[in-house]
């Protein structure tokens, strides 16, 4: 039976499609069962893995947020105005970390469909090249959701405190 794009689950994909034009190290990376990981840094889209951090929360923002992260982790503990200096210098240092992890990153592009003239167009050598299959299962890494993650694109920036909650 051919699959559709209509017998597709986006949501959750049975197999993801890299797209790749004709070159040796498309070829080599079949015969050795490898993907490439590119650092972000090389991307065609300038602003992918890029984030920007609005710093301008007031004290008693930052208070707010960090305690209620801790009360819903059923800590006891809870911070104080006095904690805002070391709260500041907390997020500092969890935004230096993560800037450096993305720009250590190694990055592997999918999608879930093989049915994209954009991408045939763009990634597959003007639709000269090929589009390999990657099945998702438990004993692979696309299979696994913490290490395989969906893009969303957003039009609005996501707030500082939602993404440092486990770390402060």
């Amino acid at each position: 039976m051919d699959v559709t794009e209509a017998d597709i689950d986006f949501d959750n994909p049975a197999s993801l499609f890299k797209y790749r034009g004709f070159d040796r190290f498309a070829l080599q990376g079949l015969l050795d069962d490898r993907i490439w990981l590119a650092a972000p840094n090389t991307f065609n889209d300038p602003l992918d893995c890029k984030f920007q951090v609005s710093k301008k929360s007031t004290d008693q923002e930052l208070l707010e947020h960090v305690n209620a992260c801790a009360e819903a982790r059923n800590e006891k503990r809870r911070r104080t105005i006095h904690d805002i200096p070391t709260l500041r210098s907390d997020v500092e240092k969890v935004l230096a970390e993560l800037e450096r992890g993305i720009k250590n990153a190694g990055v592997a592009c999918f999608v879930a469909s093989p049915f994209e003239p954009s991408m045939w167009a763009h990634y597959a050598d003007g639709h000269r090249g090929f589009c390999v299959e990657y099945e998702r299962t438990q004993d692979n890494e696309l299979g696994d959701s913490a290490a395989c993650l969906r893009v969303n694109y957003a039009d609005q920036a996501f707030s500082l405190f939602a993404e440092l909650e486990d770390e402060l």
